[in-house]
């Protein structure tokens, strides 16, 4: 469950060296060294506790990923999104896959514990006397869009703007053990699809995982800003912000805007930006979200 430092590249052409940090599978966190060394705990401000008193961290949880091979699961952050089927949670798409393109793989078996939280050995990151207030849900399905499916972008070449705009994923969770469905446990953030629009004040919410410090993915941790269209060749649906450079597990947070139940989610954290050092995300779009959403309502309310 520890993310691992795999390499240093120094970008002579943009005079920036990046950190790649190991995200679920074979993707990657690109942070520029300079804001991978100012993503201080001071960027993010611990969730208030406890999680289950507001509406957006009782749907808001850790998302274990199970890969071959691997004794202990990756994670991500993801959140229940209000649906028909009472059965969807969001999150980025490298955090389901094992890359992009034509030849990445689903992985296997994921599971989602709302509400999340643990302590932490704070070298290791290490988690113990683990909480889940809301039990532990089993997934079983998850989409990402044709977009990402058909991709030539890398998510190995330390730019995360030639994918970011199309990561986002959508999953099925599987009754519990009484037959509810998650939404009807936890509730749910209210998804909201938009094309170009900014978003004056936004939160992103996440289990980042700063490598040293306090912030080992134990804990839900936000921050706040602005959100707006990214600059450049980013992709119609990628979104930037200069609040916080999230740290890995913060992959696959909520963005939203407003609070307790009037809450809208209108995107996800995809990685970290370099030139302005910030986040980017991916917005919840008709073209990519929106199929992916549909999808699998469809066939979560088929198969209860």
């Amino acid at each position: 469950m520890n993310s691992r430092i795999l390499a240093v590249a120094t970008a002579a052409a943009l005079a920036a060296t990046w950190t790649l940090v190991e995200l679920p599978g074979k993707t990657t966190h690109a942070v520029p060294t300079a804001a991978k060394a100012a993503a201080k705990p001071g960027d993010y401000r611990p969730w208030p506790t406890p999680y289950g008193k507001d509406p957006i961290s009782r749907a808001t949880g850790i998302l274990w990923i199970y890969k071959p091979g691997k004794k202990t699961p990756s994670f991500c952050t993801a959140s229940v999104v209000k649906s028909p089927s009472r059965s969807l949670i969001l999150t980025a798409a490298h955090c389901v896959q094992s890359g992009i393109g034509p030849k990445a793989k689903y992985y296997k078996k994921f599971q989602f514990i709302p509400a999340f939280s643990a302590k932490a050995d704070p070298k290791t990151g290490d988690k113990y006397d683990i909480k889940a207030p809301y039990g532990i849900w089993d997934v079983k399905k998850a989409w990402v869009s044709h977009a990402w499916q058909t991709s030539n972008a890398s998510l190995w070449d330390g730019h995360p703007n030639r994918f970011s705009y199309i990561d986002v994923a959508v999953l099925s969770v599987a009754p519990d053990k009484r037959d509810r469905k998650i939404q009807d446990v936890v509730g749910g953030l209210t998804p909201k699809m938009t094309a170009k629009v900014s978003f004056p004040k936004f939160t992103t919410i996440g289990y980042p995982d700063e490598q040293t410090g306090k912030l080992r993915g134990n804990i839900l941790s936000a921050c706040s800003g602005k959100a707006a269209p990214a600059s450049g060749k980013s992709g119609p649906g990628a979104l930037y912000s200069a609040a916080c450079v999230p740290g890995p597990g913060h992959s696959g947070g909520p963005w939203f805007s407003g609070s307790g139940a009037d809450a809208t989610v209108f995107g996800v954290t995809s990685a970290g930006a370099l030139f302005p050092e910030g986040a980017m995300g991916a917005r919840l779009r008709p073209d990519t979200f929106g199929k992916i959403f549909t999808a699998a309502d469809r066939w979560s309310r088929a198969k209860r």
